[in-house]
């Protein structure tokens, strides 16, 4: 049985924030008012899900860069020149 495609789109709350309440359904526009964040982060988070949580509402943090795998300054003088194009 397919689902009507005019009605909306629901979303099952599992978490435990003040904002909703455990186990209701939100469309996304409702999810977006509630939660005050940015309404394309919240439309590609819920993109192929059924449910949320608060860690719906996280901000993601950047991965971590070594600052250098040189050991030795010959090593980091040469990986600058490595760096740059030929011509």
């Amino acid at each position: 049985m397919v689902g009507d495609p005019k009605l909306p789109n629901k979303y099952k709350f599992l978490g435990d924030d003040l904002r909703f309440t455990f186990g209701c359904s939100y469309t996304k526009n409702e999810i977006i008012a509630r939660s005050g964040g940015n309404e394309h982060t919240i439309r590609n988070r819920l993109s192929n899900q059924r449910d949320f949580t608060e860690d719906l509402f996280k901000r993601k943090s950047k991965a971590v860069r070594p600052e250098s795998v040189c050991e030795t300054t010959l090593e980091k003088f040469s990986a600058k020149w490595l760096k740059r194009r030929l011509i």
